[in-house]
């Protein structure tokens, strides 16, 4: 079972494809992932900035999957029983897994999220369409962003651009 589409995954199925003896034999592999597509965060600047459209920077996963032999689940995992050895899921009963690879990202925990002036930047597909209605809208209320790290600093510079 692959759980979440990172980049991880994305080279794995990758590796596969191109050589397929490295693949376990007589195994069916799972991933699970929320959407279809996982955006390479490298590029997320370049698409915030405006430089990039969105294609351009999306790994099509279920393409991949099919390429490597792989099968492909959208859904929106929800947590994991390891002594259960299940993987949890939105909407939908468990899948049981003998062996479980996790790649799932990260998403930002803010002590009260729900206010509607604060907007999370992880998981990047929310924060993505968020900052579309907002150009759509064109609304150039200033925006500051919470977080010195490099990813706070690119965001910051692409937004400027943009």
């Amino acid at each position: 079972m692959l759980a979440g589409g990172g980049h991880t995954h994305a080279l794995l199925l990758r590796r596969w494809i191109m050589r397929p003896r490295l693949k376990p034999e007589a195994v069916a592999v799972l991933l699970v992932n929320r959407t279809s597509t996982a955006l390479y965060s490298g590029m997320v600047p370049g698409l915030v900035a405006g430089l990039y459209p969105r294609e351009a920077c999306a790994i099509d996963l279920r393409d991949l999957c099919r390429r490597a032999g792989v099968t492909f689940l959208q859904a929106e995992i929800t947590g994991v029983d390891p002594e259960g050895q299940l993987l949890q899921l939105a909407d939908r009963p468990p899948l049981r897994f003998d062996a479980l690879s996790l790649n799932v990202g990260c998403q930002t925990r803010w002590r009260d999220s729900s206010s509607s002036a604060l907007q999370l930047v992880k998981p990047l597909e929310p924060f993505l369409g968020w900052l579309e209605q907002r150009l759509q809208h064109r609304n150039h209320q200033p925006l500051r962003i919470r977080g010195g790290g490099a990813a706070a600093v690119e965001l910051a510079m692409a937004l400027r651009v943009r």
